[in-house]
C-alpha cells in the first residue's frame, strides 16, 4: 500500500492534503453517524420508528464500520488508496442525499442500510488516507497533520450544531441531509480534481519505484513478523486494554446516539439548546486530544487515561442525575457534554499511545486491530441495548446508568493497567528501554487511532 515518494509530492502540497483530508474526515464522520444522532429525535416521529429501531439501525451501522475497518487495508492494497478514499467519499455523499428521501412509515431497513454505508465509508476513508499522507506530507510534519486530520470529526460535529437549527426551521430534517449531502458532493468534486493525478493502484506505485522484488520481500518480512507477535501480546495488560476498548464503545457510542433525544424528548430542551451543546462537543474536541497528550507527557499515559475515564464517568453521572433529579437543565447538560468531549476525543489518542509505548510495532498493529474490533462490538451492543432499554423502561435513565457503570469499570481497568514508563519498548528491537525524549505521548496521541 506504500506509494512512491517521488510521485505524490508536488502534485498535492502537504498543506492542501492536510486540509482536504481533514474535510473528508469531517464529512464522513461528522456529517454521517453523528449527524443522525443529533437529528434522531426529529426523524423518529416522521418515520414511525421506536427507539428499539433506532438502536438496531445504529448497532448494525457499527457492524458496518467494524467490517470496513478490517477490510479497508485489503481494499487499499488491491485498488489503490486514492480510489478507496474517493469511493468512500462518494458512498458517503450519496448516502447523505438519500437520507433526505427516507419513506415515512416504512423506513427501518432503508435507514439501517444507509447508516451502514455511512459507517463503512467513514471507516474505509481513514486507513488509505494515512497511506497517502505518508507520500505527500514530510515526516517532520506528519504527526501534526495526522492529528489535525483525526480531529476532523470534531469540526464536523461543531458545524452540525451551527447549521441544524436554521435549516430545520426552514426545511425540516430532510433539508439538513440535502444541505450536507450537497456539501459532501462538492468536497468529492474537489477531491477528484486534486487526487486524480496521484498513483491510484499499488501496482503503479511499485512499478514507479522500480523495486518490485524489494517490495515483495518487504511484504513477506512484515507478514512473518506479524505472525510471530501473538506471543508478545498474550499478556494480562492486553486483556485489560481489549476490555477497556469494549467498554469505551459501550459507553461512548450510546452516550452520543441518545444525547439529543434525551435532552429534547425527556427533558424538554429546545432544538437550539441541544444543537448548541452538540457544537460544544465539537469545539472542545478540537483541542482535547492534544491537551491530554501534554498531560500524558507529564504524568504518564496510564494516569492520563484514568483522568479521561473519570471525566467520562462524571459526564454520565451528571446526565443520570439530570434525569432523576430537579437540576437546571442548561447548566448541568453543558457541564456534562464538556466533560464528555474532553474525555471522548482524548481516549482515542491515549490508548494507541499506550499500546505503541509498551509493544513493538508488529505487536502494536495486531493489538490496534483487536482494540478496534472490541470498540466496534461495544458500540454495537451499547446502541442496541440502549434502544431496548428506552422501549422497555420508558426512560433514558437506564441507558445512562449502564454508561456510568461502564465508565467506572474503565477507571478500574486503567488503574490496574501497568504504567507504561516501566514497560516501554524501544521502537526497534523490542527491548524494554526508556523511549527517546522525542517520542512523547503528545506526539503519539496525534497519530493515534480514529474514533468510531
Amino acid at each position: 500500500m506504500t506509494i512512491s515518494h517521488s510521485t505524490g509530492r508536488g502534485i498535492l502540497s502537504p498543506v492542501e492534503a492536510t486540509l482536504l483530508f481533514t474535510a473528508f474526515v469531517a464529512s464522513a464522520y461528522g456529517f454521517g453517524i453523528y449527524l443522525f444522532a443529533s437529528l434522531a429525535a426529529d426523524m423518529r416521529g416522521d418515520l414511525g420508528l421506536g427507539y428499539g429501531d433506532i438502536g438496531l439501525a445504529t448497532g448494525v451501522a457499527q457492524a458496518g464500520f467494524l467490517a470496513a475497518s478490517l477490510l479497508s487495508g485489503i481494499w487499499a492494497t488491491r485498488l489503490g488508496p486514492v480510489r478507496v478514499i474517493l469511493g468512500s467519499a462518494a458512498a458517503t455523499a450519496l448516502s447523505l442525499l438519500l437520507m433526505s428521501r427516507l419513506p415515512a412509515g416504512d423506513a427501518l431497513w432503508h435507514l439501517t442500510g444507509l447508516l451502514t454505508v455511512m459507517g463503512a465509508g467513514a471507516a474505509s476513508v481513514w486507513v488509505p488516507m494515512v497511506a497517502v499522507a505518508q507520500d505527500v506530507i514530510p515526516a517532520r510534519h506528519r504527526a501534526k497533520a495526522l492529528g489535525l486530520m483525526s480531529s476532523g470529526t470534531a469540526y464536523g460535529v461543531f458545524v452540525n450544531g451551527l447549521v441544524i437549527p436554521p435549516i430545520v426551521a426552514t426545511g425540516g430534517w430532510r433539508g439538513v441531509w440535502v444541505a450536507v449531502g450537497i456539501a459532501a458532493c462538492s468536497l468529492l468534486l474537489v477531491g477528484l480534481l486534486r487526487l486524480r493525478r496521484l498513483p491510484v493502484t499499488a501496482a503503479m506505485a511499485v512499478q514507479r519505484t522500480g523495486r518490485p522484488a524489494e517490495a515483495g520481500a518487504e511484504a513477506g518480512a512484515v507478514a512473518g513478523a506479524v505472525a510471530g507477535r501473538w506471543g508478545e501480546i498474550a499478556l494480562p495488560r492486553t486483556i485489560l486494554l481489549v476490555i477497556t476498548m469494549f467498554c469505551t464503545g459501550l459507553a461512548c457510542m450510546p452516550f452520543q446516539t441518545y444525547l439529543v433525544a434525551t435532552l429534547r424528548e425527556e427533558l424538554g430542551a429546545s432544538l437550539a439548546l441541544a444543537s448548541s451543546l452538540w457544537s460544544v462537543i465539537g469545539a472542545i474536541g478540537m483541542a482535547s486530544g492534544f491537551l491530554f497528550g501534554l498531560l500524558a507527557d507529564r504524568i504518564s499515559v496510564k494516569w492520563a487515561m484514568v483522568a479521561a475515564y473519570l471525566l467520562l464517568s462524571g459526564a454520565a453521572a451528571l446526565l443520570l442525575a439530570l434525569l432523576l433529579l430537579a437540576l437546571p437543565i442548561a447548566m448541568t447538560a453543558m457541564l456534562a457534554v464538556s466533560l464528555f468531549a474532553l474525555a471522548f476525543y482524548a481516549i482515542f489518542g491515549l490508548v494507541p499511545a499506550y499500546i505503541s509505548l509498551v509493544h513493538s510495532p508488529g505487536a502494536a498493529t495486531l493489538l490496534f486491530g483487536l482494540g478496534n474490533i472490541a470498540l466496534g462490538f461495544g458500540g454495537l451492543v451499547g446502541n442496541v441495548a440502549g434502544g431496548h432499554l428506552r422501549e422497555t423502561t420508558g426512560s433514558f435513565a437506564a441507558i445512562y446508568a449502564v454508561i456510568l457503570a461502564a465508565a467506572l469499570l474503565q477507571v478500574l481497568l486503567a488503574l490496574l493497567t501497568p504504567n507504561e514508563r516501566r514497560h516501554e519498548v524501544a521502537a526497534r528491537g523490542g527491548l524494554r528501554n526508556p523511549a527517546p525524549e522525542s517520542e512523547t505521548a503528545s506526539g503519539r496521541c496525534c497519530a493515534g487511532g480514529k474514533p468510531v
